[in-house]
């Protein structure tokens, strides 16, 4: 019922005061002809078509639908089917009435808003629990993936919607980005993504979609405001609504521009000191020795999530 109350509730005033004038016009063709009397009428049929015009379609269609009905009460009042009334106590009992319609209208709103409120907290609730799980999976995920003398702590938020924007960014991946919050708010990931490495992360993100995979991990290049190119380790998820489509994604980036520049460098020097490079170990999983351990201990990595 909330569900169809939220629905009712976004169309234009308009479409709402028009279907409270139908329920009207309606209720007033059930009553007639008018010299058929039943315990209630007007009233009763009209305070119906009232309260249920004003906690489905809100307080506007509410409030014309009570204006309509007190108007429309005089066509049961002598002289009948006329505008006018010849006693004074039944402008009374029309006014009564009006009276009555109006502090109903108010007060069944406002249960309907109460309603309304709670089912929201609800969801909202239900959405934080799911994103603190989401990002809690994937944090662990992300720091058994990165060796321990790389990783730096790092802050990460909840970020883009399915067609690709951002609703929450960090102050962490706006330093990586070069970008002020307002403006990565107006971005997507695939403004800020290489163009060459943006196929590969679409596809995997349609496996998400698609209910294939619940995450993934990537190593992709990132274009920040300067200009210049990063390179980047993100791990992607998603929380999902109740009927299993999805909300929004989650992910979390490590900017590990410095981390492949230290393993490039190595590459060449292992290359360029031929065999006596044998002694040595990659730096991504352990450490070296002597001065070369010195240099390469420095890299670190720093995480943010968009």
């Amino acid at each position: 019922m909330v569900r169809w109350i939220t629905l009712a509730r976004s169309w234009h005033p308009l479409v709402r005061i028009g279907i409270a004038t139908i329920a009207v016009a309606a209720t007033t063709g059930l009553q007639l002809p008018v010299e058929v009397n039943f315990p209630g009428q007007p009233f009763l049929l009209y305070f119906v078509a009232v309260v249920a015009s004003a906690s489905v379609l809100g307080r506007t269609a509410g409030f014309v639908a009570a204006a309509e009905t007190s108007i429309a009460s005089l066509l049961f009042y002598d002289p009948a089917y006329s505008l006018k009334v010849i006693y004074t106590v039944d402008l009374l009992a029309i006014e009564i009435y009006a009276i009555v319609a109006a502090m109903s209208v108010e007060a069944f709103c406002r249960l309907a808003d109460s309603a309304l409120a709670e089912k929201s907290a609800a969801i909202s609730a239900e959405a934080r629990l799911a994103d603190r799980e989401v990002q809690l999976k994937i944090t662990r995920k992300q720091r058994g993936a990165v060796p321990g003398h790389v990783r730096q702590r790092g802050g990460w938020n909840r970020t883009r919607r399915s067609d690709g924007r951002w609703i929450r960014v960090n102050e962490a991946l706006c330093r990586i980005l070069g970008y002020t919050v307002d403006e990565l708010l107006t971005k997507s990931f695939q403004d800020v993504t290489y163009p060459d490495d943006l196929a590969a992360d679409l596809a995997q993100v349609e496996l998400i979609r698609e209910g294939k995979i619940d995450s993934y991990d990537a190593e992709a290049r990132y274009l920040r405001k300067d200009g210049a190119m990063i390179w980047g380790k993100k791990t992607v998820g998603c929380v999902r609504k109740g009927d299993r489509s999805i909300d929004y994604f989650v992910t979390v980036i490590e900017d590990i521009s410095a981390h492949k520049k230290a393993k490039g460098n190595y590459a060449r020097m292992r290359n360029a000191s031929g065999p006596r490079s044998s002694t040595l170990h990659c730096p991504c999983s352990c450490s070296m020795t002597g001065s070369k351990y010195l240099l390469l201990a420095k890299v670190g990595l720093h995480k943010a999530a968009i």
